[in-house]
C-alpha cells in the first residue's frame, strides 16, 4: 500500500492527509518518506481545509 500511496501522492492524484491514511503511517513518518524519495510536498487548498477539519476534531 506504501508505494501505491506515494504513487498517487507523487502524482497529484491523493492529497497528502489521504496518501498518509492509505500507508497508516505519522504525519512526521510520511512526510520523512517524501524526503527520502525525493518527493516535493503538495500544500495546497484542499490540504489547509483538510488540516483545519482535523484540528476542529481535536
Amino acid at each position: 500500500m506504501r508505494e501505491i500511496a506515494l504513487q498517487l501522492y507523487s502524482q497529484n492524484l491523493f492529497t497528502f492527509g489521504q496518501a498518509r491514511r492509505l500507508t497508516n503511517l505519522s504525519v512526521w513518518e510520511f512526510q520523512k518518506i517524501l524526503a527520502q524519495r525525493n518527493i516535493s510536498r503538495h500544500y495546497d487548498e484542499s490540504d489547509l481545509l483538510e488540516d483545519i477539519a482535523t484540528i476542529a476534531k481535536i
